[in-house]
């Protein structure tokens, strides 16, 4: 259900996406791009839950942290000199944060489960950072030909979505490999 919710919120961002030159266009694509994000990572808590973390996935866990903070923080950087207000800063890190739990939401349901719906969702969330980055600096440095690799990004993420979403016996099949798992 969540997935569903996330689509619709990614629609009405890909619409703010028009008008994002203007105040609330920046603030409406930032606000349901979170949104959006943090439902699919709502979406994936069940599969988390009675798991013990290994010690690799915490390292490596820590490891994506870092390496996406150090990303988004430089970013950050580069935005807080254009954004129109102090609010437009807040929730462009708040987006940071939430896909970068969804990067580790993803790594870890493929970890754990390490099945083709689970590799579909790892490719989604790349394909949403790789668009993220591409947006940010094509619109904040003005590197132009980076819009390209942003919507071809952002479709093949919708895509993926779309495709996960409609997987029913792949879902069906997984909560038959997490009970087994949990035992």
């Amino acid at each position: 259900m969540w997935v569903i919710y996330a689509f619709l919120f990614f629609l009405i961002r890909d619409i703010a996406y028009q008008f994002f030159e203007v105040s609330w266009g920046a603030e409406t694509y930032m606000t349901f791009a979170t949104l959006g994000y943090f439902l699919l990572v709502l979406d994936r808590v069940p599969f988390f839950r009675g798991t013990r973390f290994s010690l690799f996935a915490v390292i490596f866990g820590l490891l994506l942290v870092v390496a996406n903070g150090t990303i988004l923080f430089e970013l950050g950087n580069i935005v807080s000199n254009h954004v129109n207000n102090n609010i437009e800063l807040l929730l462009f890190y708040l987006y940071g944060v939430s896909l970068i739990t969804l990067i580790l939401s993803a790594y870890y349901y493929n970890h754990r489960l390490n099945s083709m719906r689970s590799l579909l969702f790892l490719m989604m969330v790349f394909c949403f950072v790789a668009s993220d980055i591409a947006s940010c600096l094509a619109y904040y440095i003005d590197l132009q030909g980076l819009y390209y690799l942003d919507r071809t990004m952002f479709i093949l993420s919708m895509a993926l979505l779309v495709n996960f979403g409609l997987n029913i016996k792949g879902a069906a099949r997984e909560e038959v490999d997490f009970i087994s798992l949990q035992e």
